[in-house]
């Protein structure tokens, strides 16, 4: 769960910070995926519209206004689109990557040694039924 985290939130960071620079589009017969201006999107043609070669395409990015909220376009245009700005992924990523550490860290797994519960005091080199000598807790 912390290396997941981490990783999808380092990933998606890098998306963002490239789609600030770049926009990266991949079109295909029925639609294309795109990623523009910090936002990940989903848009499938209209029925007899094919506007681009299939394939990917990259360039520059364009100054444009950004969307900060998730965008639909459904039933009653002439395509379907779904956007999602990244920082909503990457914020519900970075939470799990968070609690992950905070979990190792207090279970005492990030380093493998003994701790105490209370302190997080190593115990190695104490005797199994001895108290913290830092803060004088029994061992649990």
């Amino acid at each position: 769960m912390k290396w997941g985290g981490t990783a999808v939130a380092v990933l998606l960071l890098v998306a963002w910070g490239v789609s600030e620079v770049w926009w990266l589009h991949y079109e295909t017969r029925l639609g294309y995926v795109h990623l523009y201006r910090g936002e990940a999107g989903l848009v499938r043609h209209g029925p007899g519209t094919f506007p681009g070669v299939p394939g990917w395409s990259v360039g520059p990015q364009v100054q444009t206004p950004r969307r900060w909220w998730p965008a639909f376009r459904g039933p009653g245009a002439p395509w379907f689109q779904v956007s999602v700005p990244l920082w909503l992924p990457l914020s519900a990523a970075t939470l799990v990557a968070a609690f992950g550490w905070r979990r190792a860290r207090r279970a005492g797994l990030d380093d493998g040694e003994p701790r105490c519960g209370n302190c997080r005091y190593n115990r190695t080199g104490l005797a199994p039924g001895a108290n913290c000598p830092e803060c004088n807790a029994p061992p649990k």
